[in-house]
């Protein structure tokens, strides 16, 4: 297993996940798929996600529901974060995978949810399973993200004891603000 982990915004989680799963589709490897918290808010325990969606759409690989944003807000708010991941680690269990690898799809940090990097790393923590750091660099020099991602291999395989299994580095010298259509394309 692993877990796809953003240190960042802008690194484009979905079409890193879809990469992904796609490269390993080619190699014949049995995938499954999971995005234990859904970023986008919703009232109830479960939460559309569009990286889910796409996947069982377009390439037919399985994967429970994920929670909803507000959901795992509320646990962690009132200082149940163990409950929380004990409901993600059942959700994942209880599913019948039939899949050599799944690629597990974290939370992107963002300025209004800020415990999404601890939140990633107890996640990966409770699916026993390795961290790939995602980062996209933007306007960052190559020694600024070097120092940035130093700092983040250091502090979440000291905080999770999860291995860092390695490190994708997205839209590198990319134009910052190019708009390209989305065409799905797993099968």
């Amino acid at each position: 297993m692993i877990l796809l982990m953003p240190i960042s915004t802008g690194a484009s989680l979905t079409n890193i996940s879809l990469g992904v799963l796609r490269a390993l589709a080619r190699q014949g490897i049995r995938l499954g798929f999971f995005k234990p918290i859904a970023q986008a808010g919703s009232d109830n325990d479960s939460a559309f996600d569009l990286t889910s969606h796409i996947i069982q759409t377009y390439a037919a690989i399985e994967s429970p529901p994920s929670f909803s944003l507000d959901f795992a807000e509320q646990l962690i708010s009132q200082h149940k974060m163990d409950e929380l991941l004990e409901q993600i680690v059942a959700r994942f269990t209880t599913y019948p995978y039939e899949a050599t690898v799944i690629v597990i799809e974290g939370l992107v940090p963002t300025q209004e949810h800020p415990y999404t990097h601890e939140l990633n790393g107890r996640i990966a923590q409770a699916l026993n399973a390795d961290i790939v750091l995602v980062v996209a660099p933007g306007e960052e020099t190559l020694a600024k993200l070097r120092e940035r991602l130093e700092v983040a291999t250091a502090h979440f395989g000291k905080s999770t004891q999860q291995p860092i299994a390695g490190i994708i580095v997205n839209r590198l010298d990319a134009p910052l603000h190019a708009a390209t259509p989305f065409q799905p394309m797993l099968g």
